[in-house]
């Protein structure tokens, strides 16, 4: 199926705002404005449900509240996530109330540093007008208010590594990863912009872990993790390679040599891009009904298997998202294989072989940078060292992956009220640094 061009899609979507200004939804897809309502998730349900209602109210007056139900959702680690439904409306949506934003709507507790709530909700209006992540309805004052995807399921840990979600999902992330973002959506220093906000999100993040927690066995955040953290960062953070991309594509790829090859594989997956950062299976959304196919996992030992209609992919939770080397987003989706959502990793048998990293990355490079796709099929032996190169960056950025989360669930520790069990999580992250280390840092 062929895509609209552009200007239908502007039209499109200047349709829509023209429309949302007719029911007068001044809040659709304006990061700028705030609701005046507060939801206090520590009151009773009732009071919860009123609260739920009046934000909604505010937010969407086309619908009719006075005949609201909601229901809590399960699984988030940094939000309260209710669903709201309305009598007479097939409509659901999403109601997202911020952890540390609970109690007292003006105080400014520690935990709000874990996400930039400004930049959130910019980044998701604009991918909310783009198409590319749920309806953003509208703010609240501890919260948002989304849309809710009805009749999807999330991926569970052990489907992604199925073709038949693999390449809709590789295909997904390439297209949120060529998104431009616009001017005044992220608000980063030169030095940030060039190397990533991974790099000071995960320092601020070990400044929040030592202040909540002095001392936890098997967790040394002052010597051995500062100093791995101190280690990977000359290893890995690079300034100019993204400009290196941009020079090595402007000449043919048939007249490059083989060295020369490598160093445009390595310069693509250090790019600096518009990133996700937590594409993970709770966030990759497909429709309830689609299963997987018994012995699919099969089906990835060949890098053209046909499995079937491919999986609609919905990308929800925006939280980290930003710039970074697109190695990085890739680094953290391929240790999700992992089952780290039920603190039970296997990283030698679970993450992904190199033939199914071959699969995702052909699908990836297709929607990211379709000219390059090109190139690779027309000359012979440049996939096989395209490829090898790729899965050797990612290797390494799975360490970056690894401590960044280690460092944010030792903080969460200390700050969150989420039921969790933040300190085994940072240990198995932990063991995956050292894992991963070992095989790509002999």
């Amino acid at each position: 199926m062929t895509s609209k061009p552009k200007s239908d899609q502007q039209d499109e979507r200047g349709l829509e705002s023209a429309i949302a200004a007719d029911l007068k939804l001044p809040y659709k897809n304006n990061a700028s404005l705030v609701a005046p309502a507060h939801i206090d998730v520590n009151t009773s349900r009732i009071k919860i449900d009123e609260q739920i209602s009046e934000a909604v109210r505010l937010v969407r007056p086309d619908l009719d509240t006075r005949c609201l139900t909601t229901s809590k959702l399960a699984g988030g680690l940094s939000n309260h996530l209710y669903i709201a439904q309305f009598d007479g409306s097939e409509e659901k949506v999403l109601v997202r109330i911020h952890i540390e934003e609970e109690g007292d709507s003006s105080s400014n507790s520690s935990a709000e540093s874990f996400v930039d709530r400004e930049a959130e909700n910019r980044i998701l209006a604009w991918l909310s007008s783009c198409g590319l992540a749920p309806a953003f309805h509208g703010r609240f004052l501890n919260g948002r208010v989304e849309q809710f995807y009805d009749g999807h399921r999330p991926l569970s840990w052990d489907e992604m590594a199925l073709s038949r979600y693999a390449v809709p999902m590789a295909r997904a992330l390439a297209g949120l990863h060529r998104a431009e973002v616009p001017p005044g959506t992220l608000v980063l220093s030169d030095e940030v912009r060039r190397t990533g906000e991974i790099w000071s999100r995960v320092k601020k993040w070990f400044g929040m872990a030592r202040c909540a927690n002095k001392t936890i066995e098997g967790i040394d955040l002052e010597g051995e993790m500062a100093k791995e953290w101190e280690w990977l960062k000359c290893e890995l953070q690079s300034s100019d390679l993204d400009n290196d991309y941009a020079a090595s594509r402007s000449t043919p790829l048939n007249s490059l040599s083989l060295d020369k090859t490598r160093k445009l594989a390595m310069a693509f997956f250090r790019q600096i891009i518009f990133t996700h950062m937590d594409y993970q299976s709770l966030n990759i959304l497909i429709p309830s009904d689609l299963r997987s196919p018994n012995g699919d996992s099969e089906a990835l030992q060949d890098p053209h298997h046909e499995s079937g209609e491919e999986a609609a992919i919905r990308i929800i939770d925006f939280e980290y998202a930003g710039l970074n080397p697109r190695a990085a987003d890739i680094a953290n989706t391929f240790n999700e294989h992992c089952n780290m959502n039920n603190l039970s990793p296997d990283y030698a048998n679970q993450y992904p072989t190199a033939s199914q990293q071959d699969v995702f990355l052909r699908a990836y490079i297709s929607v990211a940078d379709p000219d390059l796709f090109d190139d690779l099929n027309g000359v012979q032996g440049a996939w096989d060292i395209f490829l090898s190169v790729g899965r050797d960056e990612i290797g390494k950025h799975t360490l970056l992956s690894h401590i960044g989360w280690s460092v944010w669930s030792v903080a969460q520790a200390g700050l969150s009220t989420i039921e969790f069990d933040y300190i085994t999580y940072a240990k198995l992250r932990m063991e995956g640094y050292y894992f991963f280390k070992e095989r790509h840092w002999q």
